[in-house]
Parts: C-alpha cells; structure tokens; sequence
C-alpha cells in the first residue's frame, strides 16, 4: 500500500482503525528512501536514516495501539530538520563545521513530537544554518523536489 499521497490525519485513522501496522508503515517509508538513494538523481531530502530506532518506536507505537492508546501522532513516521536536536544523534544545521557533533539533549519541539506518538525517521537536509531557500548551501547537496527532480521544493529545507 502506497501511503505517500495520504496526510498526517489519514494515516493516523488508518493506524487506529488498524489498516496499517506502525511497523510495516516505517519499514515501507525506510525501504523506499533507501531505494530512492540509490539513484543518481535522489531527492536527497534525508541526511540520515535512525533506522533502528525508528523501527524499535514503531514497534512500541504499535504495542501502545493496540492497547487502545490514542495520541495525536501515535505511529506516524515524521523527519526532523537538521538544525533540531535529538540527544545522542548527530546534528550538523548540514555545516562542515559541525559535522559529528552529537546532541547533549532533545529539543523541546522534537520532545513534543515524541509525547504525541510520532515515530522519529531521520534527519533532513537544509541550506546551512538555515539560511537559504534551495539547499544550494548544505555541505550534503541540494535537495529535489520528488515531483520533478530539476527543481528544489523550496525553503531553507530544500
């Protein structure tokens, strides 16, 4: 089942409503940006991929659902932006300067993220410091926007 198309809202009904099994969904999202890196042209949207820990969430989101546990983003797979910290995971704000340095706490937004069920992918690309609006800036590339590869989707995130 491709549930790229479907919003934050649906995949979360179809969650609940067990259509979908939190760790079949994180695996399908990992297998398909893993495919997507092999490309020449990848979107190139993620830096780094918590695999296992994605997965290992997702297999307690799913415990927590089945339970009857319900939580805004309880099993939805979300990215966080290279600029936020994740304790213990590498943080750049995609500058050279930074690279391999490893987050001492969590940011309060992705804390939240995690108190309301969501499932932490990966980090994303971003234009250095954020300052930018293509990615042109980022010591990992640009990003490109996955409906048309010639062009970058925009923002200091692409």
């Amino acid at each position: 089942m491709d549930l790229s198309e479907l919003t934050i809202i649906q995949i979360r009904e179809k969650l609940k409503n067990k259509e979908v099994n939190a760790v079949d969904l994180t695996s399908s999202i990992i297998q398909k940006i893993e495919e997507d890196d092999k490309r020449e042209d990848k979107i190139n949207a993620y830096l780094e991929i918590f695999k296992e820990d994605a997965l290992e969430q997702a297999k307690k989101s799913q415990e927590r659902i089945d339970k009857g546990e319900d939580l805004p983003l309880l099993g939805v797979p979300l990215c966080i932006k290279d600029n936020l910290c994740y304790k213990n995971h590498t943080m750049t704000a995609a500058s050279k300067m930074l690279e391999g340095y490893k987050a001492p706490y969590t940011a309060p937004t992705v804390q939240r993220l995690i108190d309301n069920g969501a499932i932490i992918l990966g980090r994303t690309n971003m234009d250095e410091f954020a300052m930018g609006g293509t990615t042109e800036t980022s010591n990992y590339g640009i990003t490109r926007n996955p409906r048309n590869r010639k062009y970058v989707p925009g923002g200091s995130s692409g």
